[in-house]
């Protein structure tokens, strides 16, 4: 019986990704923290995290579109309260799209972003693997 208790407590706790995942980006160094299921939970600095969802545990995946969406705690103004698998919180956040480079660098993307449920994309980067 402890084995399958450790074993489903190991299940549910995020697991952690590469360490040495990190991308440089006109956002700042971004860097992939971990994983809550199928969610990639990436960082921009101390105050603001990135949700791609689907992502999660596909390391070597090089290929395609991830919706998600951005978490900054600084004060925002969104209508409503997000609140992440981490357990991070803010009415400050917006959108991302995902999209692997397929003629670029290994594992670079574009993202974009956008603030609460807007419809127009406002911000876009490009993210080359840091080695």
């Amino acid at each position: 019986m402890k084995v399958s208790l450790a074993a489903l407590c190991l299940a549910a706790m995020p697991t952690i990704a590469l360490a040495d995942e990190v991308w440089n980006s006109s956002l700042g160094e971004i860097t992939y923290l971990a994983d809550v299921g199928s969610t990639a939970i990436f960082s921009v600095g101390d105050g603001f995290r990135i949700y791609i969802e689907g992502l999660g545990g596909q390391y070597y995946q090089n290929s395609g579109t991830y919706s998600g969406y951005w978490i900054d705690n600084g004060p925002g103004s969104c209508p409503q309260t997000v609140t992440a698998p981490d357990g991070w919180s803010s009415l400050n956040w917006g959108n991302v799209q995902l999209t692997f480079d397929p003629n670029g660098f290994q594992r670079s993307y574009t993202m974009r972003l956008n603030y609460c449920r807007e419809t127009t994309w406002t911000t876009q980067t490009y993210a080359q693997p840091r080695y």
